[in-house]
């Protein structure tokens, strides 16, 4: 039984310490879930993992920049299978335009390279991560913030709710018709009697 017990608690420590390269501790104070927006890219060599936090869901008076998307990345060397770790250059592109770059010497804990800017709803977004140790090589990883998404759910339900609202009136209809005919033949078989 000691066992047991003492196999749940290891495990349980080893799952909690970071989700997809963020550390538990470093969601944000009124994030309510685990980031819901991941992106993944691969060129040559390397895969990105792409997380992001555009504050759906939150009370964004509690948020410190509440207008700004937050990009979280990680970059993963398929060949050496380790974590790239050395400088780089993060841009955020809209089409192939420049919105913003950060420069960063080394990747910070747990791997990451973070970049964050207030993004309209309108743009055509990727992330580009420039890899200054392996001769500026270039990964590009396009991505959809919350607000870009169609929520086919609501539409969804909304046609359902319609074609239920349709089927009853047709329903309606039909018994009306229906029970006019009854009438009328009622009406008839008690004229001729």
């Amino acid at each position: 039984m000691k066992l047991l017990i003492l196999l749940l608690i290891v495990q349980t420590q080893s799952f909690c310490h970071h989700f997809k390269g963020l550390p538990h501790y470093g969601y944000f104070e009124n994030y309510p879930q685990i980031p819901q927006t991941e992106f993944l890219g691969q060129s040559g060599k390397y895969e990105i993992s792409l997380v992001i936090y555009d504050f759906q869901g939150i009370n964004l008076e509690d948020a410190q920049h509440p207008e700004e998307v937050r990009l979280y990345s990680v970059v993963y060397d398929l060949k050496e299978n380790t974590v790239y770790k050395g400088p780089a250059k993060v841009q955020i592109l809209d089409g192939g335009r420049l919105l913003e770059e950060k420069i960063q010497p080394q990747a910070e804990e747990e791997s990451i390279y973070q970049i964050n800017r207030k993004l309209d709803d309108l743009g055509d977004y990727s992330l580009r991560l420039i890899l200054q140790d392996d001769n500026n090589y270039q990964i590009d990883v396009p991505f959809v913030l919350e607000s870009q998404k169609t929520h086919w759910g609501k539409w969804i339900s909304i046609a359902l709710l319609l074609l239920l609202i349709l089927t009853a009136i047709g329903a309606r209809k039909k018994r009306v018709t229906m029970d006019r005919k009854e009438k009328l033949l009622a009406q008839s078989k008690e004229g001729k009697a």
